[in-house]
């Protein structure tokens, strides 16, 4: 739950103003120094976005916050890198998963983790898709 981050209480009140409003941005980036929570807060708004029981407030009990937990959820894409770099393959593949409507979800979400070690070619491949994303994504 967001309670359960320490720190980050701007950030995490702009990404619950997004929820609230419903005009969540198509691309966030979180950006910041390795070990500060970057990902946590992401999967947190992943939750907060998904939650069935109370949306922009994660309850950490229903089926897709536990799956979110669980790190199980099919919604929640990753690109992490294959090696030392994140390869155009990874991306691709990601990017045909994302022509799907989401299978749980109402929002699906990609982390790119980390965005630096996307190669040139993985870089290209992701930028239309970065632009342009499908509406529930």
């Amino acid at each position: 739950m967001w309670k359960n981050i320490i720190g980050h209480t701007r950030e995490i009140q702009t990404l619950q103003a997004f929820i609230r409003a419903g005009k969540v941005p198509h691309a966030l980036l979180f950006s910041g120094l390795r070990g500060l929570g970057k990902t946590t807060v992401a999967v947190e708004f992943f939750k907060a976005l998904n939650c069935l029981t109370s949306p922009g407030d994660p309850c950490d009990r229903c089926r897709s916050c536990l799956k979110t937990d669980n790190a199980t959820h099919p919604d929640l894409l990753t690109l992490i890198p294959n090696g030392t770099l994140i390869k155009v393959e990874d991306v691709r593949t990601v990017i045909n998963d994302l022509g799907l409507k989401p299978f749980e979800a109402r929002y699906r979400m990609v982390l790119v983790e980390p965005a630096e070690q996307l190669n040139d070619a993985s870089s290209n491949a992701m930028l239309k898709t970065l632009e342009e994303p499908p509406e529930t994504t």
